[in-house]
């Protein structure tokens, strides 16, 4: 029997690598905007002409688009362990569990000593439950996935229940002005304290929401790997990408819709609870499309070449992305931090915006330039590393 190892550069999919790269790209306009900056916890009185511009960008095209996509991409490279497990006759679900152990270790490092906001933990946790549906056929995959994003959403959502589950967790307003002083001013010991209290804060009501939300994504994507849609960069199933275009488009345009009535029409009105589940829905629905549009559009300009050089320009950072998203806090927090620049605060939102469009395409860089000579990332070779229990070759 074949033992399990990483992925060989033939073997890569080069639109999965720019899908992921794109993914990143959304992930730190967002986390930049509202996170980083502290945006969320900060007041900002301040308005500069590009604001509304960038506030209505990142809402209606970066807000829970990115890390779905992210979250997705998750899901579909799990499934594309299976499928290679199987053609090489392996059972790649021990050595996925122990990668799994090993991205949680990474990740808690980078929520203590670096940035609060990690994912990386919770794709770990969640994945160790993907097992639990390796087995499953697509059909009851899928329905799986619609329970686990939407049920626990639509239950919230109820007036009374969301009144309540957001307001159940104690003393979180203290603990965000706790937070942003230590990063403002306060110790390196004060900050790692700050980082482990606020991912522990957010993560209470996420164990019932941000999860169920995670798997489903992770569901959808492993239904994905296991039809084999992406083959040959996708080209063997043009009519099922254009399909998903098109069915992506009107669901976007619901969503977009939703948005802009609940912004310009709706505040002031209290919804009954059919009118809060069904703006739910329709929203979940529209965060859903908008990244089907965004896959299925990648995925059909890919296959005409001169875009196809373009794109590849931004792979090599999706190939490399544990590296892209753990450096981009360090980035992030150099510039907003105390022990940085202390600009906690003091960006405005097109600021942000402009600052994350500037940053990845350094990073895009500085990816193209390190894997001309090396397999991995620094962190995907340290993550392999430890999870395979050898050191792997890191030359090219």
């Amino acid at each position: 029997m074949a033992d399990a190892g990483p992925v060989s550069q033939p073997d890569r999919i080069a639109v999965l690598d720019v899908l992921r790269g794109l993914a990143l790209w959304g992930v730190l306009i967002g986390n930049t905007v509202w996170i980083y900056s502290a945006r969320w916890y900060v007041p900002d009185d301040t308005h500069h002409a590009l604001d509304l511009p960038a506030v209505w960008f990142v809402e209606l095209f970066i807000n829970g688009k990115a890390m779905t996509l992210l979250t997705f991409m998750f899901g579909l490279g799990f499934a594309l362990q299976l499928v290679r497990g199987e053609q090489r006759g392996t059972d790649v679900r021990r050595p996925f569990a122990r990668r799994l152990a090993v991205l949680f270790l990474i990740g808690w490092c980078h929520v203590a000593f670096i940035w609060w906001g990690d994912v990386t933990w919770t794709y770990a946790l969640n994945g160790f439950l993907l097992l639990a549906f390796v087995r499953l056929r697509d059909r009851w995959l899928l329905v799986w996935a619609a329970c686990v994003i939407f049920v626990p959403m639509l239950v919230v959502a109820i007036p009374e229940i969301g009144m309540w589950f957001w307001t159940a967790i104690p003393d979180r307003a203290a603990r965000n002005t706790a937070y942003v002083d230590a990063i403002r001013d306060g110790s390196y010991v004060a900050v790692i304290v700050a980082h482990l209290k606020q991912a522990l804060v957010h993560s209470t009501p996420g164990a019932l929401t941000y999860m169920p939300w995670e798997i489903g994504r992770f569901l959808i994507g492993l239904v994905a790997g296991k039809r084999h849609v992406f083959d040959e960069n996708g080209a063997g199933h043009l009519r099922v990408w254009k399909g998903v275009l098109g069915i992506g488009l009107v669901l976007a345009c619901a969503g977009v819709t939703r948005t802009l009535l609940a912004h310009f029409v709706l505040p002031g009105y209290e919804l009954t609870t059919a009118g809060a589940l069904m703006f739910t829905t329709v929203g979940e629905l529209g965060v859903l499309g908008m990244v089907a549009v965004y896959i299925a559009a990648t995925v059909l300009v890919f296959q005409r070449a001169r875009w196809r050089r373009v794109l590849l320009v931004i792979a090599p950072a999706g190939r490399m992305p544990l590296t892209t998203y753990v450096m981009q806090s360090v980035i992030m927090t150099t510039v907003f931090y105390g022990r940085g620049f202390g600009l906690v605060g003091e960006v405005s939102f097109a600021g942000c915006v402009g600052l994350a469009l500037v940053v990845f395409p350094v990073q895009i860089a500085m990816a193209n330039v390190w894997l001309r000579h090396y397999r991995f990332g620094p962190l995907e070779w340290l993550w392999r590393t430890l999870a395979y229990g050898r050191r792997q070759p890191m030359r090219v």
